[in-house]
C-alpha cells in the first residue's frame, strides 16, 4: 500500500552549428516521491529521484578542415538517493554524490581524400570514417552505488563502487 508521484520537465535545443553535424543541450528537472502507508504519513524520495541534469553535446569542424570534425560532450546530474541495509527508518536515505563527465571525439572523413575517393574500394562504400574518443576525458570518479561492509558492532559502512575511468575508443564506420 503505497502512493507516489513522478512530476518534471524536460527541455531540448536541437540545432546544426555545421550542417550534417548535429548539436543540442537539455535540462530536465525532476522529482519522484512515494508515501508507504505502513510508515506513516512520511514522503519519500523514489530511486530514480534525480531532481536535475544538464546535457550539451557540440559538434563542429574547421571550414579549412572539412574531413575533420569534433565533438564535445558534457553531462552533469545530481546524485539520486540510496538507502542504508537494513534501514527501518526510509527517511534516512544517503544521495550519490553528483554525476559529472565530458568526452571528447574526433573523426576524420575518408572519402574526402582525393586520392583515396578514386580506389575501387569507394566505388562500392559511400563513406569511410576513422573516429578516435576519450570516455570520461578528466577522470572524475563517478559513484555507481555504495557497498556496505558492516563491522563487529553490526554498524554498517558505505564504500563506493565506482564507474569506468578514462577509456579511449578507436572506432572505424563504414556506409553503404
Amino acid at each position: 500500500d503505497a502512493h507516489g508521484f513522478a512530476a518534471g520537465m524536460d527541455l531540448k535545443l536541437y540545432g546544426e552549428l555545421v550542417p550534417g553535424a548535429d548539436s543540442w543541450i537539455s535540462f530536465s528537472l525532476m522529482k519522484t516521491q512515494e508515501r508507504l502507508l505502513d510508515f506513516g504519513d512520511e514522503w519519500i524520495d523514489r530511486p530514480t529521484d534525480q531532481r536535475c541534469s544538464f546535457k550539451l553535446f557540440l559538434q563542429d569542424n574547421i571550414p579549412t578542415i572539412p574531413f575533420w570534425r569534433m565533438s564535445l560532450n558534457f553531462v552533469v546530474g545530481t546524485g539520486i538517493p540510496t538507502l542504508r541495509p537494513n534501514s527501518s527508518d526510509r527517511g534516512n536515505q544517503l544521495r550519490l554524490p553528483p554525476y559529472y563527465r565530458v568526452d571528447w571525439g574526433n573523426t576524420l572523413q575518408l572519402s574526402r581524400f582525393e586520392k583515396l575517393r578514386n580506389k575501387p574500394f569507394f566505388q562500392k562504400v559511400d563513406d569511410l570514417e576513422i573516429s578516435l574518443e576519450v570516455f570520461n576525458l578528466f577522470n572524475y570518479h563517478n559513484v555507481v552505488s555504495f557497498l556496505w561492509v558492516a563491522d563487529y558492532t553490526n554498524t554498517y559502512m558505505p564504500v563506493p563502487e565506482y564507474l569506468t575511468a578514462r577509456q579511449l575508443n578507436l572506432r572505424l564506420t563504414l556506409l553503404f
